[in-house]
Protein backbone atom coordinates (compact mmCIF):
# COMPACT_ATOMS: atom_id res chain seq x y z
CA UNK A 1 0.00 0.00 0.00
CA UNK A 2 1.18 3.40 -0.77
CA UNK A 3 2.96 5.00 2.06
CA UNK A 4 1.38 8.38 3.96
CA UNK A 5 4.87 10.24 2.62
CA UNK A 6 4.37 9.88 -1.27
CA UNK A 7 0.42 10.39 -0.67
CA UNK A 8 1.06 13.58 1.19
CA UNK A 9 0.38 15.18 -1.80
CA UNK A 10 -3.20 14.94 -1.66
CA UNK A 11 -2.81 17.70 0.36
CA UNK A 12 0.68 19.18 -1.05
CA UNK A 13 -0.01 18.32 -4.68
CA UNK A 14 -2.69 19.06 -6.14
CA UNK A 15 -4.69 21.49 -7.42
CA UNK A 16 -5.64 22.37 -11.08
CA UNK A 17 -6.95 25.86 -12.09
CA UNK A 18 -7.63 26.45 -15.83
CA UNK A 19 -7.17 30.30 -15.74
CA UNK A 20 -3.95 31.86 -14.14
CA UNK A 21 -1.91 28.82 -15.17
CA UNK A 22 0.81 30.38 -14.99
CA UNK A 23 3.01 34.18 -13.84
CA UNK A 24 0.56 37.23 -14.45
CA UNK A 25 0.92 39.24 -17.34
CA UNK A 26 -0.23 42.73 -18.32
CA UNK A 27 -3.79 42.02 -19.23
CA UNK A 28 -6.30 39.67 -17.96
CA UNK A 29 -5.97 36.18 -20.24
CA UNK A 30 -8.92 34.45 -20.83
CA UNK A 31 -9.25 30.83 -19.53
CA UNK A 32 -6.50 29.05 -20.87
CA UNK A 33 -4.29 26.09 -20.07
CA UNK A 34 -0.07 26.78 -21.00
CA UNK A 35 1.44 23.34 -20.31
CA UNK A 36 4.82 21.84 -21.18
CA UNK A 37 6.10 18.62 -21.31
CA UNK A 38 7.88 16.82 -18.60
CA UNK A 39 9.37 13.02 -17.90
CA UNK A 40 8.84 10.94 -15.59
CA UNK A 41 12.38 9.21 -15.71
CA UNK A 42 13.26 5.66 -14.87
CA UNK A 43 16.96 6.30 -12.78
CA UNK A 44 17.32 2.50 -11.71
CA UNK A 45 15.87 -0.23 -13.63
CA UNK A 46 18.79 -0.12 -16.50
CA UNK A 47 21.76 0.20 -17.48
CA UNK A 48 20.83 4.15 -18.11
CA UNK A 49 17.97 6.98 -17.03
CA UNK A 50 15.11 6.29 -19.48
CA UNK A 51 11.98 7.90 -19.96
CA UNK A 52 9.42 5.58 -18.59
CA UNK A 53 6.71 8.17 -19.90
CA UNK A 54 6.23 11.99 -21.07
CA UNK A 55 2.81 14.20 -19.51
CA UNK A 56 1.57 17.98 -19.99
CA UNK A 57 1.83 20.21 -16.65
CA UNK A 58 1.60 23.88 -16.52
CA UNK A 59 4.74 25.60 -17.32
CA UNK A 60 5.09 26.83 -13.50
CA UNK A 61 5.24 23.11 -11.85
CA UNK A 62 8.20 21.30 -10.90
CA UNK A 63 8.48 18.12 -11.15
CA UNK A 64 10.09 15.21 -8.62
CA UNK A 65 9.64 11.11 -8.19
CA UNK A 66 10.12 8.72 -10.64
CA UNK A 67 9.68 5.24 -11.29
CA UNK A 68 11.19 3.11 -7.39
CA UNK A 69 12.44 -0.30 -7.83
CA UNK A 70 11.87 -2.76 -4.91
CA UNK A 71 13.11 -6.27 -5.92
CA UNK A 72 12.93 -7.09 -2.31
CA UNK A 73 9.15 -6.62 -2.41
CA UNK A 74 7.67 -9.97 -2.36
CA UNK A 75 4.32 -8.94 -3.02
CA UNK A 76 5.43 -6.93 -6.34
CA UNK A 77 6.65 -9.18 -8.13
CA UNK A 78 7.25 -6.68 -11.06
CA UNK A 79 9.89 -5.13 -9.23
CA UNK A 80 9.24 -1.43 -10.08
CA UNK A 81 6.52 0.93 -8.60
CA UNK A 82 5.32 4.74 -9.35
CA UNK A 83 6.08 7.40 -6.90
CA UNK A 84 6.08 11.03 -8.99
CA UNK A 85 4.07 14.30 -8.92
CA UNK A 86 4.40 18.01 -10.39
CA UNK A 87 3.34 20.86 -8.42
CA UNK A 88 3.19 24.52 -8.10
CA UNK A 89 6.09 25.84 -6.34
CA UNK A 90 4.16 26.85 -2.91
CA UNK A 91 2.41 23.01 -3.25
CA UNK A 92 -0.82 24.68 -3.43
CA UNK A 93 -1.53 22.49 -7.09
CA UNK A 94 -0.26 19.64 -9.07
CA UNK A 95 -0.96 15.99 -9.88
CA UNK A 96 0.88 12.86 -8.89
CA UNK A 97 1.06 9.62 -10.04
CA UNK A 98 -0.13 6.67 -7.77
CA UNK A 99 1.47 3.69 -7.27
CA UNK A 100 0.36 0.38 -8.05
CA UNK A 101 -1.36 -1.56 -5.25
CA UNK A 102 -1.53 -5.62 -5.17
CA UNK A 103 -3.84 -7.08 -2.74
CA UNK A 104 -5.29 -10.25 -1.56
CA UNK A 105 -8.16 -11.62 1.13
CA UNK A 106 -5.89 -14.56 2.26
CA UNK A 107 -3.71 -13.08 5.95
CA UNK A 108 -0.05 -13.81 6.58
CA UNK A 109 1.27 -13.26 3.22
CA UNK A 110 3.80 -10.57 1.73
CA UNK A 111 0.33 -8.33 0.46
CA UNK A 112 -1.64 -6.29 2.27
CA UNK A 113 -5.26 -8.04 3.31
CA UNK A 114 -8.24 -6.37 1.58
CA UNK A 115 -11.52 -6.90 1.90
CA UNK A 116 -12.20 -5.33 -2.02
CA UNK A 117 -15.00 -6.03 -4.29
CA UNK A 118 -14.94 -2.79 -6.85
CA UNK A 119 -13.19 0.47 -7.89
CA UNK A 120 -15.06 2.37 -5.16
CA UNK A 121 -13.73 0.04 -2.43
CA UNK A 122 -10.25 0.25 -2.93
CA UNK A 123 -10.08 3.98 -3.77
CA UNK A 124 -12.00 4.73 -0.44
CA UNK A 125 -9.49 2.58 1.40
CA UNK A 126 -5.87 4.67 -0.41
CA UNK A 127 -8.26 7.82 1.28
CA UNK A 128 -8.85 6.32 4.15
CA UNK A 129 -5.09 5.16 5.14
CA UNK A 130 -3.68 8.17 3.75
CA UNK A 131 -6.31 10.76 4.50
CA UNK A 132 -8.17 9.87 7.43
CA UNK A 133 -9.67 13.51 7.59
CA UNK A 134 -10.68 13.37 3.93
CA UNK A 135 -14.70 13.05 3.05
CA UNK A 136 -15.91 10.73 0.43
CA UNK A 137 -18.45 13.57 -1.97
CA UNK A 138 -19.08 11.83 -4.46
CA UNK A 139 -17.94 8.73 -7.08
CA UNK A 140 -18.50 7.83 -10.95
CA UNK A 141 -17.60 4.73 -12.76
CA UNK A 142 -15.13 5.42 -15.27
CA UNK A 143 -14.95 2.37 -17.95
CA UNK A 144 -12.55 4.77 -19.91
CA UNK A 145 -9.90 3.81 -17.91
CA UNK A 146 -10.06 0.61 -18.19
CA UNK A 147 -10.94 0.00 -21.33
CA UNK A 148 -7.37 -1.53 -22.38
CA UNK A 149 -8.09 -3.79 -19.98
CA UNK A 150 -11.52 -5.51 -20.94
CA UNK A 151 -9.52 -8.55 -22.65
CA UNK A 152 -8.76 -9.65 -19.58
CA UNK A 153 -11.73 -10.08 -18.23
CA UNK A 154 -12.26 -13.91 -18.59
CA UNK A 155 -13.43 -17.12 -16.77
CA UNK A 156 -11.62 -20.32 -16.40
CA UNK A 157 -12.31 -23.76 -14.89
CA UNK A 158 -9.80 -26.30 -13.27
CA UNK A 159 -11.21 -29.34 -12.51
CA UNK A 160 -14.21 -28.48 -9.49
CA UNK A 161 -11.98 -24.97 -8.94
CA UNK A 162 -13.25 -21.62 -11.18
CA UNK A 163 -11.05 -18.81 -11.23
CA UNK A 164 -12.70 -15.20 -12.38
CA UNK A 165 -11.05 -11.93 -13.64
CA UNK A 166 -12.93 -8.52 -13.84
CA UNK A 167 -11.82 -5.04 -14.22
CA UNK A 168 -13.26 -1.96 -12.94
CA UNK A 169 -12.19 1.76 -12.71
CA UNK A 170 -13.80 4.91 -10.95
CA UNK A 171 -13.08 8.08 -9.50
CA UNK A 172 -13.69 9.64 -6.37
CA UNK A 173 -14.26 13.19 -5.18
CA UNK A 174 -13.28 14.01 -1.47
CA UNK A 175 -12.95 17.23 0.66
CA UNK A 176 -10.11 17.48 3.13
CA UNK A 177 -8.19 19.84 4.61
CA UNK A 178 -4.61 20.05 3.75
CA UNK A 179 -1.71 20.58 5.70
CA UNK A 180 -1.68 23.97 5.44
CA UNK A 181 -5.58 24.64 6.92
CA UNK A 182 -7.13 25.07 3.73
CA UNK A 183 -10.09 23.49 2.33
CA UNK A 184 -9.26 21.16 -0.31
CA UNK A 185 -11.09 19.26 -3.00
CA UNK A 186 -9.99 16.51 -5.10
CA UNK A 187 -10.23 13.40 -7.12
CA UNK A 188 -8.34 10.01 -6.49
CA UNK A 189 -8.92 8.40 -10.02
CA UNK A 190 -7.84 4.23 -10.52
CA UNK A 191 -8.07 1.21 -12.90
CA UNK A 192 -7.83 -2.32 -11.28
CA UNK A 193 -7.86 -5.83 -11.80
CA UNK A 194 -9.88 -8.13 -9.71
CA UNK A 195 -9.77 -11.91 -9.59
CA UNK A 196 -11.79 -14.69 -7.19
CA UNK A 197 -10.65 -18.27 -7.41
CA UNK A 198 -13.51 -20.95 -5.78
CA UNK A 199 -13.49 -24.15 -4.49
CA UNK A 200 -16.38 -26.11 -4.22
CA UNK A 201 -17.06 -28.27 -1.13
CA UNK A 202 -15.43 -31.89 -1.43
CA UNK A 203 -14.98 -35.32 0.47
CA UNK A 204 -16.88 -33.34 3.62
CA UNK A 205 -14.54 -30.37 3.22
CA UNK A 206 -15.95 -26.69 2.97
CA UNK A 207 -15.74 -24.33 0.03
CA UNK A 208 -13.26 -22.13 -0.06
CA UNK A 209 -13.00 -18.47 -1.85
CA UNK A 210 -9.61 -16.27 -2.22
CA UNK A 211 -9.79 -12.89 -4.06
CA UNK A 212 -7.59 -10.23 -4.56
CA UNK A 213 -6.48 -8.01 -7.33
CA UNK A 214 -4.28 -5.43 -8.80
CA UNK A 215 -4.77 -1.64 -9.39
CA UNK A 216 -2.90 -0.05 -12.34
CA UNK A 217 -0.90 3.48 -10.99
CA UNK A 218 -4.05 5.99 -9.92
CA UNK A 219 -4.06 9.39 -10.82
CA UNK A 220 -4.31 12.32 -8.16
CA UNK A 221 -5.71 16.12 -8.63
CA UNK A 222 -6.54 18.79 -6.15
CA UNK A 223 -7.41 21.88 -5.44
CA UNK A 224 -8.72 24.54 -2.93
CA UNK A 225 -12.55 24.53 -2.70
CA UNK A 226 -14.22 26.04 -5.85
CA UNK A 227 -11.14 25.88 -7.98
CA UNK A 228 -10.88 21.99 -8.53
CA UNK A 229 -10.90 22.17 -12.75
CA UNK A 230 -11.48 18.46 -13.54
CA UNK A 231 -11.32 19.24 -17.46
CA UNK A 232 -7.69 20.56 -16.77
CA UNK A 233 -7.28 17.49 -14.63
CA UNK A 234 -8.03 15.21 -17.46
CA UNK A 235 -6.32 17.10 -19.85
CA UNK A 236 -2.92 16.31 -17.94
CA UNK A 237 -4.05 12.68 -17.52
CA UNK A 238 -4.92 12.15 -21.50
CA UNK A 239 -1.17 13.44 -22.34
CA UNK A 240 0.18 10.69 -20.54
CA UNK A 241 2.75 8.36 -23.39
CA UNK A 242 5.38 5.47 -22.76
CA UNK A 243 8.51 6.21 -23.75
CA UNK A 244 9.61 3.53 -26.72
CA UNK A 245 12.51 2.26 -25.49
CA UNK A 246 11.12 1.87 -22.11
CA UNK A 247 8.64 0.35 -22.63
CA UNK A 248 10.25 -2.24 -24.63
CA UNK A 249 12.92 -2.88 -22.48
CA UNK A 250 10.02 -3.20 -19.72
CA UNK A 251 7.89 -5.98 -21.54
CA UNK A 252 11.76 -7.86 -22.06
CA UNK A 253 11.78 -7.88 -17.97
CA UNK A 254 8.26 -8.72 -17.52
CA UNK A 255 8.99 -11.73 -20.31
CA UNK A 256 11.88 -13.25 -18.44
CA UNK A 257 10.11 -13.09 -14.80
CA UNK A 258 7.10 -15.09 -16.80
CA UNK A 259 9.56 -18.05 -17.58
CA UNK A 260 10.79 -17.58 -13.95
CA UNK A 261 7.56 -17.72 -12.48
CA UNK A 262 5.90 -20.98 -14.84
CA UNK A 263 9.46 -22.68 -13.53
CA UNK A 264 9.31 -22.32 -9.75
CA UNK A 265 5.99 -20.54 -8.58
CA UNK A 266 2.72 -21.86 -7.34
CA UNK A 267 -0.25 -21.56 -9.87
CA UNK A 268 -1.84 -18.76 -8.02
CA UNK A 269 1.43 -17.02 -8.34
CA UNK A 270 1.26 -17.76 -12.04
CA UNK A 271 -2.00 -16.67 -12.06
CA UNK A 272 -0.88 -12.72 -10.53
CA UNK A 273 2.27 -12.99 -12.19
CA UNK A 274 1.18 -13.51 -15.63
CA UNK A 275 -1.95 -10.88 -14.89
CA UNK A 276 0.55 -8.39 -13.97
CA UNK A 277 2.50 -8.57 -17.53
CA UNK A 278 -0.21 -8.62 -18.95
CA UNK A 279 -1.87 -5.21 -17.83
CA UNK A 280 1.42 -3.59 -18.92
CA UNK A 281 1.74 -5.47 -22.14
CA UNK A 282 -1.79 -4.22 -23.22
CA UNK A 283 -1.48 -0.62 -21.85
CA UNK A 284 1.74 -0.58 -24.02
CA UNK A 285 0.66 -2.50 -26.75
CA UNK A 286 -2.38 -0.12 -26.97
CA UNK A 287 -0.23 3.39 -27.13
CA UNK A 288 2.32 1.41 -29.94
CA UNK A 289 -0.85 0.76 -32.02
CA UNK A 290 -2.53 3.90 -31.82
CA UNK A 291 0.81 5.84 -32.65
CA UNK A 292 1.49 3.39 -35.47
CA UNK A 293 -2.01 4.16 -37.24
CA UNK A 294 -1.26 6.32 -40.24
CA UNK A 295 -4.88 5.56 -41.91
CA UNK A 296 -6.54 8.90 -40.95
CA UNK A 297 -9.68 8.05 -40.91
CA UNK A 298 -9.14 5.19 -38.31
CA UNK A 299 -6.73 7.66 -36.49
CA UNK A 300 -9.37 9.77 -35.96
CA UNK A 301 -11.88 7.07 -34.43
CA UNK A 302 -9.17 6.10 -32.10
CA UNK A 303 -8.35 9.44 -31.32
CA UNK A 304 -12.18 10.59 -30.22
CA UNK A 305 -12.27 7.52 -28.10
CA UNK A 306 -9.20 8.61 -26.22
CA UNK A 307 -10.46 12.22 -26.52
CA UNK A 308 -7.17 13.89 -28.36
CA UNK A 309 -6.16 15.41 -31.12
CA UNK A 310 -2.83 14.90 -33.12
CA UNK A 311 -1.41 17.97 -34.29
CA UNK A 312 1.57 18.81 -36.52
CA UNK A 313 4.53 19.96 -33.98
CA UNK A 314 6.14 22.33 -36.51
CA UNK A 315 9.19 23.08 -33.54
CA UNK A 316 10.23 19.65 -32.51
CA UNK A 317 9.22 17.77 -35.70
CA UNK A 318 6.64 15.28 -35.46
CA UNK A 319 3.74 15.59 -33.66
CA UNK A 320 1.58 15.71 -30.61
CA UNK A 321 -1.38 14.57 -29.02
CA UNK A 322 -3.45 17.09 -26.80
CA UNK A 323 -7.07 17.11 -25.57
CA UNK A 324 -9.45 17.39 -28.10
CA UNK A 325 -12.02 19.32 -25.56
CA UNK A 326 -10.41 22.86 -26.39
CA UNK A 327 -11.17 24.27 -29.73
CA UNK A 328 -7.85 25.93 -30.32
CA UNK A 329 -4.19 25.04 -29.54
CA UNK A 330 -1.28 27.01 -29.92
CA UNK A 331 2.56 26.35 -29.38
CA UNK A 332 4.64 29.44 -28.30
CA UNK A 333 8.15 30.17 -29.37
CA UNK A 334 9.86 28.33 -26.62
CA UNK A 335 8.55 25.24 -27.72
CA UNK A 336 5.13 25.23 -24.76
CA UNK A 337 2.00 24.79 -25.61
CA UNK A 338 -1.58 26.56 -25.12
CA UNK A 339 -5.08 25.11 -24.71
CA UNK A 340 -7.90 27.42 -25.23
CA UNK A 341 -11.19 28.07 -26.21
CA UNK A 342 -10.81 31.23 -27.09
CA UNK A 343 -11.09 31.94 -30.95
CA UNK A 344 -9.27 35.43 -30.77
CA UNK A 345 -6.26 34.32 -28.35
CA UNK A 346 -3.10 35.94 -28.98
CA UNK A 347 0.05 35.08 -27.29
CA UNK A 348 1.61 37.91 -28.01
CA UNK A 349 -0.97 40.01 -25.86
CA UNK A 350 -1.81 37.76 -22.86
CA UNK A 351 1.79 35.84 -22.38
CA UNK A 352 4.27 38.44 -23.74
CA UNK A 353 5.47 35.79 -26.31
CA UNK A 354 5.02 35.15 -30.00
CA UNK A 355 3.50 31.59 -31.50
CA UNK A 356 1.39 29.98 -33.71
CA UNK A 357 -2.02 28.12 -33.95
CA UNK A 358 -1.14 24.13 -34.25
CA UNK A 359 -2.82 22.29 -37.22
CA UNK A 360 -4.47 18.71 -36.94
CA UNK A 361 -2.66 15.93 -39.04
CA UNK A 362 -3.46 14.91 -42.05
Amino acid sequence: MAGRSMLKGLALVCGLVAAGSGPAVAQTAPPLVHVRPVEVIDRQGFDRPLTAYTLMVPTHWQATGGVQWDPSNACNRSGYNFSWKASAPDESEGVAILPAITWTSQPGGPCPQLQVNSARDLLSVIVNRTLPNARVLDYRARPDLARDLQALSHREDYGSMSYQMTVDAGELLIGFIDERGREMRGSVAAAMTLWRIDTPSLYGLPGSSISGGQSLPGFVAAAEAGRLDLRVAEMIRKSIRPGPEWSRRIAQHHAVLNRQNTRHASRMAQITSQTNSEISDMIHQGYRDRAAISDRGQRERVEAIRGVETYDDPINGGTVQLDNTYRHAWQLRDGTYVLTDDAFFNPQQYLGMDGQPLQATR
